[in-house]
């Protein structure tokens, strides 16, 4: 009979709890989204104080002659003039104009990270930080194609920001753009936030009329980007940059769901080659090298991964008139011996301007010596062309080879030729090569550190200049195989 009883209570209890649960459960679950809410209110204030003093202004100055600004009536009739009765043009106006634009500090000594459209052919730079101080910057770097600049304010003790690993972004993660959009940064110095997603990754905007350059491997993000804002931070949800902003989709409609920046990685390459002194290096030398790690150090038969690799030599340079080439390996520079990059770029920098130095390398698995003197390129080489000279191992297969197969992706890579469209319209004119269009998750390819929009010129020792070569060259192929890229000298794994 108890039993029964339990049975009876057991309907009308149910329901009530249910009754209970259903009419107040809305309220635990209001007040839950409701903390929520406050907590990512609160992360973002957070990173809003912490990074605004980080984030400037940036105005700059160009002089201009041009007859192109708009004309008045009488300016017009005194143009005519000018044709007509004098045989010649009107004397073109000389003028200013003003750029407007944001940046991040990245280190504490005043170097700041920008777009290079902004500074570009500026006669003055001024940067206003968060507090109002003004300073005026110099020009420490600059990457058209990537509209990349690194500027340099005199002053210490700066507030700055990390720079986060950008590779790992993924659609759906929270982001904020920070910058001064439609030159508020003239009336506050105090930055404007955003919010949004990474809508994509790895995206390309071509030239068109309105935008004079193409742009590779951008983030896509849904954050309001603005005019002004270029150059600005994006940042990750613990106040690190992740992006440069650079782009809004349209110059007629601003901040249209649709904005872009450069991922930080990308940034990376020329800061840190700044920051290393590797300018210095480029300037002196006219190289570019790279570290020698384990996987090229089986390549080259190299006992053990040390010295530096020779990966491009400007032929206007005391470099290639030494008798350097690309896959050069040194490992020494005068009776010193180089470690790795870092070691090889402090070692240069202590030589004397018109210092003969001797350089040991391994060309071949046979070393060398080869005498170099240090100093600027002559004004004869400087008028030569700024193409980067091959090396002996470039080689270049007869066009009546046979093809072999046409591999979908081949160690992970899928590829593309360049096509002169595509070449215009991301300022790679001259440019040879194929272009990797995807790179297959846990693949040899990935493992190597190839990337989407990296440009493929040699396979082992063969040059690629057409998809045709590329074929004939994997084909030709086995086991661990050398690629070299835009970014250096790459090994792919079996």
């Amino acid at each position: 009979m108890l039993i029964t009883n339990e049975k009876r209570l057991g309907g009308p209890l149910a329901f009530f709890l249910f009754l209970f649960f259903s009419i107040l459960w809305p309220s635990f679950a209001v007040a839950e989204t409701a903390d929520l809410l406050a907590e990512l209110e609160k992360a973002f204030v957070a990173i809003s104080e912490q990074a605004s003093p980080a984030i400037v202004s940036i105005s700059t100055e160009k002089t201009s002659r041009s007859d192109s600004y708009t004309k008045s009536p009488g300016e017009e009739i005194l143009d005519r003039f000018f044709r007509e009765f004098l045989y010649g043009e009107i004397p073109r106006r000389k003028y200013t104009q003003i750029w407007l634009g944001s940046g991040v500090l990245v280190e504490k000594n005043g170097y700041i990270l920008t777009n290079e459209h902004i500074v570009a052919g500026a006669e003055k730079i001024t940067v206003t930080l968060s507090d109002g101080r003004e300073f005026t910057a110099d020009i420490k770097g600059t990457d058209s194609r990537t509209d990349v600049a690194v500027i340099k304010i005199e002053a210490e003790n700066l507030p700055c920001l990390a720079l986060a690993d950008s590779d790992g972004l993924k659609p759906g993660q929270m982001v904020l753009a920070m910058g001064n959009p439609f030159a508020f940064g003239g009336q506050s110095p105090k930055p404007i936030i955003t919010s949004g997603i990474i809508s994509g990754v790895h995206r390309s905007l071509p030239r068109t009329a309105n935008r004079g350059r193409g742009y590779l491997n951008l983030i896509q993000t849904n954050a309001a980007i603005n005019p002004g804002n270029s150059g600005g931070a994006l940042l990750n949800i613990r106040g690190e940059i992740v992006g440069i902003n650079v782009e809004i989709f349209s110059s007629d409609v601003p901040a249209q769901g649709i904005g872009f920046a450069i991922p930080v990685n990308d940034t990376k390459v020329i800061l840190d080659k700044l920051l290393n002194g590797e300018e210095l290096l480029g300037k002196r030398l006219g190289i570019e090298v790279q570290d020698v790690n384990r996987g090229l150090a089986d390549y080259f038969k190299l006992r053990k991964p040390e010295g530096v690799l020779v990966s491009q030599v400007a032929k206007a340079g005391v470099g290639a008139r030494a008798g350097l080439h690309p896959e050069d390996i040194i490992i020494k520079f005068n009776e010193q011996k180089v470690k790795n990059s870092l070691d090889f770029l402090k070692i240069v920098s202590r030589a004397k301007p018109d210092e003969t130095v001797k350089l040991k390398i391994i060309r071949n698995s046979i070393p060398r010596t080869l005498k170099l003197k240090m100093g600027e390129p002559s004004s004869a080489e400087k008028k030569a062309p700024e193409s980067i000279a091959p090396g002996p191992n470039n080689i270049k297969l007869p066009a009546e080879s046979p093809v072999g197969l046409r591999f979908e992706q081949w160690r992970g890579i899928k590829i593309t030729e360049i096509s002169d469209e595509f070449a215009g319209n991301f300022d790679l004119d001259n440019q040879q090569g194929v272009i990797v269009t995807d790179v297959a998750p846990d693949s040899p390819a990935e493992a190597a550190g190839i990337k989407i929009n990296d440009i493929i010129t040699q396979v082992n020792t063969l040059a690629i200049t057409t998809l045709d070569d590329y074929y004939r060259a994997i084909n030709a192929s086995s086991g661990n195989v050398l690629l070299k890229t835009n970014r250096g000298y790459l090994m792919v794994q079996e």
